[in-house]
């Protein structure tokens, strides 16, 4: 195993570019972010977005004050995959992209789509942002984050102010 870590990836799709390659202008859409790994690990259907009326060229499905999608606990990303789906508000899927997790990288990426063959869907693309992290307990966040920034904590342990 390569990987010995457990990983958290997290997933904000903020917006798409130049859907109108997939349907009539006046389509409604989401995005649905799915997760496979392990049979036990998988997510279908827990994530997605809202649904953006009438909008196919440029539409704005979240904002980064919005929650993002948060996949905790992978434990071989050399295994799982993100199935992202860009879908109509009647439920038929109109794009897709797989993204192999140990691929992934930090940052805002903009994730071209594939149409049902499998081939590029024209321009069509999603901006998302990803957060890839190492997986920690929720009982252990406030010890991680005293080793990440010591002097933070014992300001805010202190009552201390930095201005």
């Amino acid at each position: 195993m390569s990987n010995k870590f457990t990983r958290q990836s997290t997933f904000q799709v903020l917006s798409g570019q130049l859907l109108t390659t997939l349907g009539s202008p006046r389509t409604s859409t989401y995005v649905q972010v799915d997760f496979y790994g392990l049979p036990l690990e998988q997510l279908k259907g827990r994530f997605k977005t809202k649904i953006v009326q009438n909008n196919v060229i440029n539409p704005v499905y979240s904002t980064l004050k919005d929650e993002p999608f948060v996949i905790e606990k992978i434990r071989f990303p050399e295994r799982s995959v993100v199935y992202i789906r860009l879908m109509s508000d009647r439920g038929e899927q109109l794009a897709h992209r797989v993204l192999p997790v140990h691929l992934i990288t930090n940052g805002y990426r903009h994730v071209i789509l594939r149409n049902a063959a499998n081939r590029p869907a024209g321009p069509a693309s999603l901006f998302l942002h990803i957060k890839v992290d190492f997986y920690v307990p929720a009982a252990h966040k406030a010890l991680q984050e005293a080793f990440a920034e010591p002097l933070k904590v014992a300001i805010k342990q202190e009552g201390l102010s930095i201005h």
